[in-house]
């Protein structure tokens, strides 16, 4: 009866059963399976961080999480990235596109990359060079995108 009712819930459902595009976007080397996660609001417990793609990894010595948000345009991006550092107590007025490494007071380093509309990040990576290689791997992934 069970099986019957989900079976006539299922066929009237819109959409496909793809993984969303932005999960496509992240590095495949490394990637826990079935780690994806999306978060709609309050991303790392801070208000400005929203609609945020996440991908959990597992290399030799370091585990971390890789994050991805795209919004509507630089400005917004811009906008997002000032609330959070306001939140974190740290100067806003040097703020621009590229690399930004920020120590959070409660998760640590966050690394960000910052292009246009789109914020990536690393966190809880103690590898700079890990970063910056999975950063960039996904940015390359982004641009090959459009």
């Amino acid at each position: 009866e069970i099986v019957s009712i989900a079976s006539k819930v299922a066929e009237n459902l819109t959409g496909t059963n793809e993984i969303p595009e932005a999960f496509k976007l992240f590095p495949t080397e490394g990637r826990v399976v079935n780690s994806e996660k999306y978060i709609h609001k309050n991303f790392l417990g801070y208000e400005s961080f929203e609609k945020a793609y996440t991908v959990d990894y597992e290399t030799n010595d370091t585990n971390f999480e890789m994050f991805l948000i795209e919004l509507d345009n630089k400005t917004a991006c811009n906008k997002m990235l000032e609330g959070y550092f306001d939140a974190i107590k740290i100067d806003t007025t040097q703020l621009k596109e590229g690399t930004i490494l920020a120590s959070d007071p409660y998760l640590g380093i966050i690394y960000f990359l910052w292009t246009d509309n789109t914020l990536l990040g690393i966190t809880n990576c103690n590898n700079e060079k890990l970063a910056e290689k999975y950063l960039s791997i996904t940015e390359e992934n982004l641009s090959n995108k459009y």
